[in-house]
């Protein structure tokens, strides 16, 4: 799918895509586990190659619809705790990112989302007229 202009200004991720859980993916993890166990013991391979990776590459082709040029901007919402900066073990996303783009993610109240929105949006001059109220 592709948008253009300004058809696709915000995207929503809600949840972590995680693959769907099988007989075949845990066999997949687990081959992982095996061929990459004596070079990366700082953390689970079988994890990190077989859920976190593909995880992580559907999140950012998501994301990645809203900012397509140089001259594109959104915002782009990732609406699961597992992406914040809180400790959520294994589960937590944040980390899985390459750096630069861990940098650009903030933590932001969902309370004081709808606001945060409307002061970027106001930021870069994206309203014809007055922008609408909260």
């Amino acid at each position: 799918m592709s948008f253009d202009g300004d058809d696709a200004r915000t995207a929503v991720v809600v949840g972590v895509p995680y693959p769907h859980l099988s007989d075949r993916m845990e066999a997949v993890q687990d081959a992982y586990d095996r061929a990459f166990a004596d070079r990366d013991r700082a953390r689970d391979p079988g994890w990190a190659y077989a859920v976190e990776i593909p995880t992580v590459r559907k999140t950012r082709q998501a994301l990645g619809r809203v900012v397509r040029g140089p001259d594109d901007f959104g915002v782009r919402i990732l609406a699961d705790r597992r992406y914040t900066s809180a400790d959520m073990g294994k589960y937590s996303v944040r980390g899985a990112f390459p750096p630069e783009e861990r940098a650009e993610l903030l933590d932001i109240d969902p309370a004081k989302l709808k606001f945060a929105m409307l002061n970027f949006y106001g930021d870069h001059d994206a309203y014809e007229g007055v922008p609408p109220e909260p």
